[in-house]
């Protein structure tokens, strides 16, 4: 409505609905109604599009899509530059940081990083503070200097714990569990990402879950539970898949092929994460990267030559969608289905026991309740249950929640 009448409003509107797209796991649909605002060409004033700018280059970072977060973040810092805003000047060089990290440019990402710290500093906003020590303690993380990551990290928590929002907190939270997790701790490590993926659930924050599960699906396969390794490691990317997050389903399935043991099959995962690093143009961090080299080195002793690249390029040319529906089948395949449930009712019984909603349970596997109770009642005929209580029993006995 405000778009069609050219109300500069229309900015402010956007802005104002940015949570929802981003913590909501909505970035198509938020990154659709910016292109809309954006081409409307309305006249508002020089913060909302400062602002506006700055939200949009972090849906589209969320994405991957470094050819549309980087532009749009530098002209947002141009702008914040010119109101003297250095507020909304530290949190887009966070922002640049990121596109600068996720792209190999570790030396620029950390001089960003540093210049947001600094000018939070001189700020005295606590929750700005710790939202750019976080952002530093993730470049060195990538870059492979994790003491020095954790250090930032836990320099932050205190004041995220204080200042920050609930969703920070579960961001601070996971970054603090894979410092725990490199640092040769999985039993914490294991705590925090479970605490992590309680809180992200809780924000529906789609993102960060998927992120817990990645970090779960590596705790979970150091101590030889291979199942659930591979239950995380799909919960997971059917996050990626609905929100089209390439980057992070990369780095999920190096995750899993490091704890499997080596065929064709994981040289086909190898060179499907592969495609979808390139896709987005995009470097893993170094700690994949070194899951990457070990298990492409124990496939290459197993398999013979011809075999392995046969099944690498097999897997570049799975779309991301194709390698869930592959991962679903294996599990199938592992441990068989309880009362012949498909996948899909499977997955409607473990969010159910979750205890989502009927429409929240819709919402998250982007179908209609009317599917949603389908399936539910699918199952609970073949379960030979009645109830939502009783289904959400038999998923913790059985191990599906």
């Amino acid at each position: 409505y405000r778009l069609e009448r050219r109300d500069p409003r229309a900015v402010e509107l956007w802005i104002a609905l940015l949570p929802l797209w981003s913590v909501g796991g909505r970035l198509s649909e938020g990154r659709h109604w910016w292109a809309r605002v954006r081409d409307a060409e309305l006249a508002a004033s020089d913060t909302a599009r400062a602002r506006a700018l700055g939200g949009s280059a972090v849906l589209a970072l969320h994405q991957a899509d470094y050819g549309a977060a980087a532009p749009a973040a530098a002209e947002a810092l141009s702008l914040f530059r010119a109101l003297d805003d250095r507020s909304g000047l530290s949190a887009t060089l966070r922002t640049l940081a990121i596109v600068a990290r996720d792209q190999g440019d570790f030396d620029a990402a950390r001089s960003l990083a540093m210049q947001a710290v600094d000018m939070a500093r001189g700020l005295g906003e606590p929750r700005n503070l710790a939202l750019s020590l976080s952002c530093h303690g993730r470049v060195e993380w990538f870059a492979g200097e994790f003491a020095r990551s954790t250090a930032l990290h836990e320099e932050g928590w205190a004041l995220i714990e204080r200042a920050g929002t609930p969703m920070e907190i579960v961001a601070e939270t996971l970054f603090l569990a894979w410092g725990a997790w490199l640092d040769g701790s999985p039993k914490k490590a294991g705590e925090l990402f479970r605490r992590a993926l309680v809180g992200a659930r809780a924000t529906d924050d789609r993102w960060l879950t998927a992120l817990a599960h990645g970090g779960l699906l590596r705790v979970a396969g150091s101590e030889g539970e291979v199942d659930a390794a591979l239950a995380h490691a799909i919960s997971a990317l059917a996050i990626c898949v609905a929100i089209d997050e390439k980057f992070l389903g990369s780095m999920t399935l190096v995750g899993l092929v490091d704890q499997l043991p080596p065929s064709a099959e994981t040289a086909r995962l190898l060179g499907s994460a592969d495609r979808l690093r390139e896709s987005v143009g995009a470097y893993w961090p170094v700690m994949v990267a070194t899951e990457y080299r070990r298990s492409l080195g124990a496939a290459r002793e197993r398999i013979t030559p011809d075999v392995l690249t046969v099944a690498v390029s097999a897997g570049r040319a799975t779309p991301l969608d194709g390698v869930l529906a592959d991962l679903e089948r294996l599990a199938d395949e592992r441990r068989g289905r309880p009362g012949d449930l498909t996948t899909r009712e499977l997955e409607v019984l473990r969010l159910v026991a979750q205890g989502l909603t009927d429409r929240e349970v819709a919402a998250r596997l982007v179908v209609s309740e009317r599917t949603v109770h389908a399936h539910l009642r699918s199952t609970y005929r073949k379960l030979g249950i009645k109830s939502r209580s009783a289904a959400t029993r038999y998923a913790l006995e059985h191990g599906y929640a």
